[in-house]
């Protein structure tokens, strides 16, 4: 099965399973703004929590080159898994510790970082 069952499976046994799409998008660190996203913890899931340049900023600043950003990935993306390493192994730790986690996880990464995202809308596609 792929990353992406095993997560749904996971997700639907813990009770996160809001029909959200799973999908995996590879991101290239730039050397200044890193993958260009903030990661936060809410309801012991590790969440985008902001992209410089996101949808409130369109200016044509640098951040609106943000390698996340330019790859789909918007604040409120449940992050799942990175680099077909599902996240939610450890859905027993408190929502810290899996931020931590996650935060290690894409430092140890080689580049590009393949970030496995879900959506949590129906509404929003997930990106072509």
């Amino acid at each position: 099965s792929t990353l992406e069952d095993q997560v749904l499976k996971q997700l639907a046994t813990k009770g996160y399973n809001d029909h959200g799409t799973v999908f995996t998008r590879a991101v290239s660190r730039d050397p200044e703004l890193g993958l260009g996203m903030t990661l936060g913890h809410e309801n012991g899931q590790v969440i985008v929590h902001s992209i410089p340049g996101g949808r409130q900023q369109k200016s044509n600043t640098q951040f609106s080159q943000s390698p996340s950003l330019r790859a789909g990935i918007q604040p409120g993306d449940l992050i799942v898994g990175f680099n077909g390493k599902c996240l939610f192994g450890h859905l027993g730790r408190d929502g810290h510790d899996l931020l931590l986690r996650a935060q290690k996880m894409v430092r140890e990464s080689p580049d590009p970082v393949v970030i496995h995202c879900k959506r949590k809308t129906l509404i929003d596609s997930p990106p072509a």
